[in-house]
């Protein structure tokens, strides 16, 4: 999925989650959709399950709620969901002996504390409907804004918090919040100072 309105050189991390669900854990991958879709998320090599940026890289993201079938039961459409907040945060990892990299990979001006937690956001929604293939239906929000990596190299654990409000389809029953979380590792450039 590539919102027409966005540029073409984009990095969007995809993240969702079933209204349903038990856990607090996001289903996540990132892709870059300025090289043909290309998932960051490494397999194998020295960034082996990591995300791998690089200086410059523009972050967005899209959330993806769905309401999948239980057990026998249809799926259940819904009445969508707002984001209440969305926060990327890291936390720098050892560079060697007692130094660390800085507090974010991304651009500090956009954090709320000086480097560690950035508000994502506003959202819109670009898609909803049925996923047949996934028998689910399911609405798609993007951020209207990214964030930029500002970092030639490093490595970072990275989460993101994101809270939500589920409506309901029937008027009957009320909206009610969820938290949901990842929380993978980040590295950028080499992701090192030395070639280890």
């Amino acid at each position: 999925m590539k919102p027409s309105s966005l540029l073409n050189d984009l990095l969007l991390l995809n993240v969702s989650f079933d209204i349903h669900q038990l856990s607090p854990f996001l289903c996540w991958q990132v892709i870059d959709e300025s090289q043909g879709g290309r998932n960051l998320m490494r397999q194998v090599g020295r960034h082996a399950g990591s995300v791998h940026l690089e200086k410059g890289d523009r972050v967005y993201v899209c959330v993806t709620a769905f309401s999948g079938a239980e057990g026998n039961a249809p799926p259940q459409d819904f009445g969508g969901f707002t984001i209440k907040s969305c926060t990327l945060q890291s936390v720098p990892r050892l560079r060697e002996r007692d130094t660390f990299y800085s507090p974010s990979p991304f651009q500090c001006g956009q954090s709320v504390d000086g480097g560690t937690a950035i508000p994502i956001g506003p959202f819109k929604v670009v898609d909803h409907g049925k996923d047949e293939r996934l028998n689910a239906f399911y609405e798609r929000q993007i951020s209207e804004g990214s964030v930029l990596v500002d970092e030639k190299m490093g490595i970072w654990e990275m989460s993101l918090v994101l809270v939500v409000e589920i409506k309901p389809k029937a008027a009957t029953v009320g909206s009610h919040k969820r938290v949901f979380r990842f929380d993978p590792e980040a590295e950028v450039g080499t992701g090192t100072s030395k070639n280890l």
